[in-house]
This record gives structure tokens, C-alpha cells and sequence, in this order.
């Protein structure tokens, strides 16, 4: 299946454009992005949201950007996190990691995903959460940009 939506902002410009710290509303986190988002579902830790796969105009394909709400009250499932945002790529258009760790100072390595051999992660701690990157290490050794992951400490959200 084709993707046919394109947004006017390359991926650096997308991730810059994210209201930091998240917010609790979806509609601001769709003006930011310039793509709609729809609820997928909803209990009492809060929202999912999503959006239909899109590329930029730089020509990464975006699976999905999955916006988890929650209470300000820490839920048990994301201890101390308000808000989740994850921009989910596609590896296919190879996002290089160096790209994105360098200019968003991603100088933490972080847990590795006992699971999961292949992924691992990046992260910068901010005064308002953390910001991170899941990387992806394909056969012949390329490393792509799986997901660039920013969560909310519930001490930052108002």
C-alpha cells in the first residue's frame, strides 16, 4: 500500500516542531504536526492516539505517530510519565542515527531490549523528561532510526 499523505516539514523540523513538554491535547499535538490524529482507545490512564502513515518532505516514510495521554496522577503501566509521543519509522527510507543523535544531543545510551538483540537505545534526559531514540541495527550492520521517542516526566506537566 502506497502512502500518499506528505507533510511540508522534513523529520528535524517535525521533531523540533513538538510542543515540549507534551501536551495532554491532541488537537495541539496535530497543529504541530500538520497531521491528523484519530483515538484508537481510551480507559482510565488516559488516550492513545494515532495517525495514518505519512512522509516527509524529506522523504522519510512515517509509520505512525502514536500520542499517549495520561493523567497527571503516574499511572502503574508508565511510572512518573504524563504523556508519551513516538514517531514510529519506517526503515525502508533509513533514517541514519547519527542524524538525529547529533542534533538532539542524544548522548545517553540507553537500557538494552533483552528481547531484542537488534534495537537499542539513545536518550537525553531534559529539565522537562526525556527524549530518545530507538535505533535499529539491520543485516550488514546499517543502524537506522527505528522511533524517536519523547516522554513527559509527570513533574513537568501543568
Amino acid at each position: 500500500m502506497a502512502i500518499e499523505k506528505r507533510v511540508d516539514r522534513t523529520l528535524v523540523e517535525l521533531v523540533d516542531a513538538m510542543p515540549k513538554p507534551l501536551p495532554q491535547s491532541a488537537v495541539t499535538v496535530e497543529d504541530s504536526l500538520g497531521v491528523p490524529l484519530r483515538v484508537t482507545s481510551e480507559d482510565a490512564y488516559g488516550a492513545i492516539y494515532v495517525s495514518q502513515p505519512f512522509i516527509t518532505s524529506d522523504g522519510y516514510k512515517v509509520r505512525k505517530v502514536e500520542l499517549r495521554t495520561m493523567p497527571v496522577i503516574p499511572s502503574p503501566k508508565q511510572k512518573g510519565v504524563g504523556a508519551i509521543l513516538i514517531i514510529d519509522l519506517d526503515l525502508e527510507t533509513c533514517v541514519p542515527e547519527d542524524t538525529l543523535k547529533e542534533k538532539f544531543g542524544m548522548t545517553r545510551l540507553g537500557d538494552p531490549v533483552a528481547d531484542d538483540p537488534g534495537l537499542s537505545s539513545w536518550e537525553a534526559v531534559v529539565p522537562w523528561g526525556t527524549f530518545g531514540l530507538s535505533v535499529r541495527t539491520l543485516l550488514g550492520g546499517k543502524r537506522c532510526v527505528d522511533a524517536v521517542v519523547i516522554k513527559n516526566s509527570t513533574k513537568a506537566v501543568r
